[in-house]
């Protein structure tokens, strides 16, 4: 039984893989990256559909007839009139007494006790602002999920004598931050 190197494996899956073409050597080459961070706001999935949601903090902050609420989310009223209809049955609204001397015919909106409790945890659900690292091939000009402790510096791919393949784009750079700059590695190996 014979053994088989990295090299003859890649010959044996990329032979004939173009037609035409004959494959004649395999190298070591580098592909043109940068590691860059993102900011990125992440947040858990919440419980309820954000009409839901945004339904139950208006009425918690004294927004409490359907029409204002409709107005203020600049959504039709019947989409609002079904959310308050699923709220009712989830135990999340009901109407608050009219006041003395109010209209009997206009209803205002009352969060129920579990309604208030849903109303505080939804709002206590904020987006966390995460740095989400990167590794940008400029070879294919997008972010790609490489490993990035595969990257290496272009000083040690030139060490290597690794073939350095260029950037799609000439002339063109990647911002990114005052840190990131300082240590933005070379070509990946």
């Amino acid at each position: 039984m014979s053994d088989f190197s990295p090299d003859s494996l890649l010959a044996v899956r990329f032979d004939g893989a173009r037609s035409g073409l004959e494959l004649v050597a395999i190298v070591d080459a580098a592909l043109p990256v940068a590691l860059v961070t993102a900011d990125v706001l992440a947040q858990d999935r919440k419980p309820l559909p954000l009409l839901d949601e945004f339904v139950l903090r208006l009425v918690n902050n004294k927004v409490t007839t359907e029409q204002a609420i409709s107005g203020l989310l600049g959504v039709p009223g019947r989409m609002v009139t079904q959310t308050v209809a699923q709220h009712f049955s989830d135990d999340y609204l009901t109407y608050a007494r009219p006041q003395a001397g109010a209209d009997p015919t206009d209803r205002n909106l009352r969060l129920t006790g579990r309604g208030e409790q849903t109303a505080r945890e939804l709002a206590a659900i904020t987006p966390v602002r995460v740095e989400q690292p990167l590794v940008y091939d400029q070879l294919l000009w997008k972010a790609r999920p490489y490993d990035r402790h595969t990257v290496i510096p272009r000083g040690q791919a030139e060490e290597q004598d690794m073939i350095l393949l260029p950037a799609a784009k000439s002339g063109t750079t990647v911002k990114c931050s005052r840190s990131e700059a300082s240590r933005r590695p070379g070509p990946a190996g």
